[in-house]
């Protein structure tokens, strides 16, 4: 279904750029500023909305950003258009390659880009037979293009069970066609700390204390002091809260002490397997086991032991602890 889906829009994406370029094959592409032309793209999400002021129809999330990113794409007026741009394979593989347990991974995208104004035709631009070119009056070349700006940001996933973790913009996933008058960019996580400036790569510490949907509002400031905004929501539920089992002895510290003061006292601690099952980097599998002792003690009298094998969540949201279904949901499902 997903080659499918994929082949049909590569499909209708070259048809579309070829009744483009017929329109546009005798406009100057070279005098289009930024080599971005909204005319000329097919607009997968209404670009002009995200234009640095904050609605309530610009929130974003990863298929926004997907839907940004190849509008951008479409509306390069050259293949030579190279600065900032990557293939969206790259980047849906850059996304999902820095993506790891406990750390909520973001991306942004900053352009310059242009579009026909308002009254360019047929003042500034001739349109005969179905094509466009540029006008001149009096050998003075007329400029029909407006210059719009585009600043978007989001994390890699709208929900996360957990009131604890870190988040972090790797720099090959901000996205900029001018990187030199990116001065800072910013992100208030609601949390109380007001905006904090992140810097690509940095690992940043994120806590809340209770269930609730979040917005995330992000800044960039650029060189010349203009600041622009974007915002996104994420939902927040408590987690499984492990710590890791770190005792020497093996022998696990009561729910009740300090080092698993949390709300719901598991300890963990990763297995590897001894014996390889066949050849390769994974011969050796391993397990990662979590433990909960009653409040009175730390022996195990009644174990109740719940194996689990693949986890779909370990490939869609690896950010997040035991994958989809941990040991918590298993017990609640058993009381419903």
């Amino acid at each position: 279904m997903l080659s499918f889906y994929s082949i049909a829009q590569q499909q209708i994406n070259t048809e579309f750029k070829t009744k483009t370029l017929q329109v546009f094959q005798n406009l100057d592409k070279n005098r289009v500023p930024h080599g971005i032309l909204l005319d000329f793209g097919m607009e997968f999400t209404n670009l002009q909305a995200f234009n640095g002021t904050l609605t309530d129809s610009t929130y974003t999330n990863s298929q926004t950003i997907s839907d940004i990113y190849k509008t951008l794409l479409m509306c390069r007026v050259s293949n030579n258009i190279n600065t900032g741009f990557i293939t969206p394979q790259e980047y849906a593989t850059r996304w999902y390659t820095q993506r790891t347990n406990g750390v909520i991974t973001l991306s942004g995208q900053y352009f310059k880009y242009n579009r026909f104004e308002d009254n360019a035709y047929p003042n500034k631009l001739n349109y005969n037979n179905n094509q466009f070119s540029d006008k001149y009056v009096g050998a003075v070349w007329q400029n029909p293009y407006e210059e719009k700006q585009l600043f978007a940001m989001t994390s890699s996933i709208a929900k996360y069970e957990g009131y604890n973790f870190q988040v972090k913009l790797p720099g090959n996933l901000f996205l900029t066609n001018y990187p030199a008058t990116v001065q800072n960019i910013q992100v208030d996580f609601s949390d109380g700390l007001g905006y904090r400036i992140v810097s690509y790569d940095q690992l940043i510490n994120v806590s809340y204390t209770q269930n609730n949907t979040y917005i995330w509002k992000y800044k960039i400031t650029l060189t010349n002091g203009q600041t622009l905004l974007s915002h996104s929501k994420i939902e927040i539920e408590e987690g499984l809260n492990a710590v890791p089992y770190t005792n020497p002895n093996n022998t696990l510290v009561p729910e009740t002490s300090a080092a698993t003061s949390n709300i719901s006292g598991y300890q963990k601690i990763t297995i590897a397997a001894t014996t390889p099952y066949g050849n390769g980097p994974y011969a050796y599998g391993n397990a990662t086991v979590y433990i909960k002792y009653k409040n009175d003690g730390n022996t195990i009298t009644k174990p109740l032991i719940v194996a689990e094998g693949f986890d779909t969540g370990i490939i869609l949201t690896p950010e997040q602890e035991a994958g989809d279904n941990n040991i918590n949901k298993f017990i609640v499902s058993t009381l419903n």
